[in-house]
Formats: structure tokens, sequence, C-alpha cells
């Protein structure tokens, strides 16, 4: 049994064994920290450097510009008018 297994240990290496080193690894794709800059993991909860807490911003009127938020607006005002008339 010991000569099977230095038999087997002297076999080359399959290809399943190991990762490929230049294949891209979601693990460590990074982006920068909004308070300090540092360089942290896409899905870290916090910057290990500064502490701030990385949160994806979750608000439905972030990123619109000033004209949409007020043409949503007048549309809802319009709505409770009609409405509340009929």
């Amino acid at each position: 049994m010991i000569d099977d297994w230095r038999e087997r240990s002297d076999d080359e290496l399959d290809e399943r064994e190991y990762p490929d080193p230049d294949e891209d690894d979601d693990l460590s794709d990074t982006t920068p920290c909004p308070a300090c800059g540092a360089d942290v993991f896409a899905d870290a909860p916090a910057c290990p450097v500064c502490g701030h807490y990385i949160a994806a911003e979750t608000s439905a009127w972030s990123g619109r510009p000033v004209w949409w938020i007020v043409l949503g607006a007048i549309g809802v005002v319009a709505l409770l008018v009609f409405l509340l008339r009929g």
C-alpha cells in the first residue's frame, strides 16, 4: 500500500486540483471606501481602515434628477386631487 501512495504522489497534478492564478476571482473585487479611499472588498460591510460602513444606496430618490422628482410629485398631487373630487 505504501508503494501505491508513493507512486500516486509522483503523478502530475490534475487541472481541477488547483485554481488558475490568472483567473479573475470574485473574492478579489475591491472598491474604494467613500470616506477614506482605501481599497475595500466589494462585499465588506465596513472599511477595515477607517471603520466607515459601506452600504448600497437604497433610496428611491438617489441618482434621480430634480426634474424627475418634481414631475413625480406633481403626478401624485394630481392623482390625489382627482380621487378626492371624484
